[in-house]
């Protein structure tokens, strides 16, 4: 038997030399081991290879089930949480809205969490020198410094709660945002991880400076900006479920 201890729970496998071994692989079984019934395997094949394979898998699926937890926070309780029957390498999750009686079931494949991810507890320092976030409506293929400070126009006028910019020969208006309560605002930095791309959480600002061409971004919380117009909706779909 193999145990390995994980973040969710300890992972159990039992493995059994089958007829043919070792020209077919062993026999095992154990919870969550369903997705790995396609295992390529050679005469040439350790039992120490397949515990590394089987351990790298194990770990697929504690990191799925570590972040479809997460929904707990989200207003869904978890009634059930195995491997799928019907899809290999998926888990079947059935989750129910704590204000509602209907249940929803979904489908998921353990890889497609890992594809893209976040780290979870401090994998880095936080930024302490709390730095500004813009949001300007450009798109620019560019990866490199950006020069701000001379290459972004701004100003205050006297008497207006919004700034005055200038970016590309286009003149802005850009107002600060902070977002409603219940939400927070998180600058996420991308690096490379071993199994794909990891998300880090890099700072958590108190609010961002949302830059507009098209329109006037409003006196309350920049409220006629695309976002601040975007988080409205969630608070009136918010009311809305409440009712």
């Amino acid at each position: 038997m193999i145990r390995i201890p994980l973040m969710t729970q300890i992972f159990e496998l039992k493995i059994r030399k089958s007829e043919c071994f070792p020209e077919e692989p062993p026999e095992f079984s154990g919870e969550f081991i369903d997705g790995f019934h396609n295992l390529e395997w050679t005469a040439e094949s350790t039992l120490y290879e397949l515990s590394e394979k089987i351990t790298d898998y194990c770990i697929t699926v504690d990191v799925a089930i570590l972040e479809i937890k997460e929904a707990d926070s989200d207003g869904f309780h978890i009634v059930e949480l195995d491997m799928d029957d019907e899809e290999s390498g998926h888990l079947r999750v059935v989750l129910k809205a704590t204000k509602y009686k209907e249940q929803l079931t979904l489908s998921l494949d353990v890889e497609d969490f890992l594809k893209m991810s976040y780290t979870i507890g401090p994998a880095q320092k936080l930024d302490a020198e709390k730095k500004e976030v813009h949001s300007i409506p450009c798109s620019v293929q560019y990866t490199g410094p950006a020069e701000v400070s001379s290459n972004f126009i701004r100003e205050q006028i006297d008497g207006e709660s919004a700034e005055r910019g200038m970016f590309r020969g286009r003149g802005m208006e850009g107002a600060e945002w902070k977002a409603p309560e219940g939400y927070e605002i998180h600058v996420l930095k991308e690096r490379k991880g071993p199994k794909g791309v990891m998300l880090d959480i890099e700072s958590r600002p108190d609010a961002i400076r949302v830059w507009q061409w098209d329109r006037t971004c409003g006196e309350d919380n920049a409220d006629r900006t695309t976002i601040a117009r975007a988080s409205a909706y969630l608070r009136i779909a918010q009311s809305l479920a409440d009712d």
